[in-house]
């Protein structure tokens, strides 16, 4: 019954707060104007203090530094510190600084860990981390079902704290210091769970700071400030771009190359040979014809069959391929990047159309082997001229962004892809559903690439014009990966010390590659760490380990590619 009536309140709440929440200044995160005035309120009313160096709002925070400032936040701090609170936490030493503060957070209810009987403190905090104590100190409860930590940030959209955009950015946002002040200053604005006032009036009752100190800091009396992000790119002399150093690192000797995302002389591509699903060529001849300062090779492929792909990859905004659930890096044109493990789809918009009538699954995948009647398949030029049915289904075909043809077909039957647009098979379990309606010829047609399923590492295809992807992930959000994927459980992909090639991406803006003759994935995982990677995957390796840079090729595969990744400097 209490979390009913929590989640009755908070919806309750959050249509009072779509009425009469003011939007706050986007939020610029970092050490921006608006980030440090939002310290210098919170330092006012005693809730933020710094460091020795300052705010230091650039800085990435771990959990412990985020419990800390809650702590401080919620005014606990000497609450904290002189009492005897206990925790059942093992990577906590009883004479640590932080175990006064471990303790309350997790005697108090606004810790409980990561599982496993650990606190995580040395992990970097998500955002979702410090949103979730944010929500414990607003009177919500994850334990009592109010919200989970893995829906935290869509759940503050709900109840009102945040904008929706806002809460999708921060899923794949690298989060510093400033965002934990901008939420902070948020959320002392929104109304506790059981609708008592907001959390600053709650804190001047009991006695924290006066009701005038909150006033003039803004927080109470001003209406709840709604939060907004912007991602905040500190200053950054202009360099080269891209740079190249051979290194010895975390026990191996690698060729690293690094990439200013942010620079806006800089552009990344990937690209199949000759716009060609299963198109190869040498990695030399790949290389010169290219244009570009660096490359290095992209997805896995099946390099004795039909050379297709393994994950999704996208060039020019154009979704060239795509097969889910594989670790995958998306890069914006303005150098913003997200990580995640998309369940890529196509949704085929026609006018006023509001629901997903007509949709592709998937994109150039090999139709024996992926298609069928539960299925949707777009084919584009980049597949062929033709594509043969497995299955009984029907086809649309569209040629310049118009319906041309809408017909059913037999297995065996070979249908024409049209240069000048793309077809979508649709197997009769998708065309049997309720909401699916047969398209009249003549229907204008744009697409859309969508999630056909949320993911869980909050992958956001907006406004991502390049994509590859690998196996297996080898750091997420600032920490080593261990998870393994379907059909890579080999000991040559998970033990073997053999060439590898990788691509991170650091919390300043950066893109890692690496190539190197020999490492194991441990090693590969070390080393990509060490760099600064916040996130990083392992792209193809063995025979097919290629780098090229600046007119020389580092390292040659031992067989022709279809994929790469290509950085040009314009």
């Amino acid at each position: 019954m209490r979390s009913l009536m929590r989640r009755t309140l908070s919806l309750a709440l959050a249509a009072a707060l779509l009425i009469g929440g003011l939007l706050m200044p986007a939020a610029a995160s970092g050490a921006s104007e608006e980030s440090t005035a939002n310290a210098d309120h919170l330092n006012a009313l005693g809730l933020f203090q710094g460091t020795e160096n300052g705010y230091e709002l650039n800085n990435t925070p771990d959990r412990t530094q985020g419990l800390v400032m809650l702590i401080r936040l919620l005014g606990r701090e000497q609450e904290a510190l002189s009492g005897s609170y206990t925790h059942p936490f093992t990577d906590v030493a009883a004479s640590g600084w932080e175990a006064p503060y471990v303790g309350y957070g997790y005697e108090t209810g606004l810790t409980s860990g990561v599982g496993g009987g650990l606190f995580g403190g040395s992990q970097t905090l998500a955002a979702r981390d410090y949103v979730t104590f944010l929500l414990r100190s607003l009177g919500y409860s994850d334990a009592d079902g109010d919200f989970t930590w893995q829906y935290a940030l869509s759940f503050a959209a709900q109840i009102g704290m945040m904008t929706t955009d806002a809460a999708i950015a921060l899923s794949s946002a690298s989060f510093n210091r400033g965002d934990m002040v901008d939420l902070s200053y948020s959320a002392l604005t929104c109304p506790m769970a059981d609708g008592s006032g907001s959390l600053a009036e709650k804190l001047a009752g009991e006695g924290v700071f006066t009701t005038a100190q909150g006033q003039a800091e803004g927080v109470i009396g001003a209406g709840v400030k709604v939060y907004t992000y912007t991602p905040y790119q500190p200053p950054r002399e202009e360099g080269p771009g891209v740079t190249y150093s051979r290194q010895s690192v975390a026990g191996i000797t690698a060729d690293v190359i690094t990439v200013d995302l942010l620079n806006p002389k800089v552009r990344v591509e990937a690209r199949l040979v000759s716009n060609k699903v299963g198109a190869t060529q040498s990695f030399a001849t790949i290389a010169q014809n290219s244009g570009a300062k660096a490359v290095v090779n992209a997805n896995f492929f099946n390099s004795e069959g039909n050379k297709a792909l393994i994950g999704s990859l996208m060039t020019g905004g154009e979704l060239m391929y795509s097969m889910t659930d594989y670790t995958t890096l998306g890069i914006r044109d303005d150098g913003s990047v997200t990580w995640g493990r998309p369940s890529m789809a196509v949704w085929l918009k026609g006018p006023n159309t509001t629901a997903k009538h007509w949709f592709a699954r998937a994109v150039n995948v090999d139709a024996a082997t992926y298609h069928n009647t539960g299925y949707s398949v777009m084919y584009t030029p980049a597949y062929g001229t033709s594509v043969t049915a497995p299955c009984n289904g029907y086809a649309i075909e569209v040629r310049n962004d118009v319906v041309t043809a809408y017909t059913s077909y037999a297995p065996g039957s070979v249908i024409t892809i049209p240069a000048d647009g793309y077809v979508v098979l649709l197997g009769t379990a998708i065309t049997g559903l309720y909401l699916y309606e047969p398209p009249a010829v003549g229907t204008p047609i744009t697409t859309e690439v969508y999630l056909f399923t949320e993911d869980p590492e909050g992958f956001d295809p907006a406004g991502v014009t390049t994509m590859v992807a690998g196996s297996p992930c080898l750091i997420k959000d600032g920490v080593i990966s261990n998870v393994v994927d379907a059909n890579f459980e080999l000991d040559k992909f998970t033990k073997g010390a053999t060439p590898r090639t990788a691509v991170g991406t650091t919390a300043d803006g950066r893109m890692i590659l690496l190539s190197t003759s020999s490492a194991t994935m441990d090693q590969l995982k070390q080393a990509m760490l060490a760099l600064g990677c916040t996130d990083a995957v392992n792209l193809d390796g063995g025979g097919s380990c290629g780098m090229y840079y600046d007119g020389q090729i580092l390292h040659t595969p031992g067989r022709q590619l279809t994929a790469t990744l290509q950085i040009f400097v314009d």
